[in-house]
């Protein structure tokens, strides 16, 4: 009784229709399955019950501390290992450890911030005559604009020029 089994496919000539059971988790497929016996049911559900997912990821975040520690410790010297020691370590880090930032071994870096210009903007200088013309008369097209302004029309792109006028991206 999975999602990926039919519940019931219908044919209407060489049209194939099929309607699939609703998804379940894996525990409410053993509870719903006959086979299983009523006692392994009423164990998993009573399970099921005292499970805390803010304790759980609490557990998980703990266990994948552990293992970073672990792998980027070296060789450790068992006579001259004093597990109080790492304790106290740990104990003395908390208080500033939330500066640091996230610990978690599995969280993503921050993507760097979008770059800006690459060249000099060629209408730097006549941006202010450009939008004063555009907002007498708000018809003109880009190519009209720019045969008004002092810039060389070769630099300039006038599907840019409008759009930078408006006050949308290119």
């Amino acid at each position: 009784m999975s999602a990926k089994t039919a519940a019931c496919p219908r044919r209407s000539c060489s049209r194939v229709t099929k309607r699939y059971h609703p998804p379940l988790t894996p525990f409410q497929r053993v509870q719903a399955h006959p086979a299983v016996a009523q006692e392994a049911k009423d164990e998993l559900a009573a399970q099921f019950g005292k499970l805390d997912p803010v304790v759980l990821l609490h557990a998980i975040r703990q266990s994948q501390a552990r293992l970073t520690a672990l792998a980027d410790a070296g060789p450790v010297n068992e006579d001259a290992h004093d597990p109080r020691a790492d304790v106290d370590t740990f104990l003395s880090g908390l208080r500033h450890a939330w500066k640091e930032g996230e610990v978690r071994p599995t969280s993503r870096k921050k993507p760097p911030a979008p770059r800006g210009r690459r060249r000099p903007d060629p209408l730097a200088k006549v941006t202010d005559d450009l939008k004063a013309w555009f907002h007498e008369d708000p018809s003109q097209t880009g190519r009209e604009l720019l045969a008004a302004s002092p810039v060389p029309y070769v630099l300039i792109r006038s599907r840019t020029s409008r759009s930078a006028l408006i006050g949308r991206s290119p």
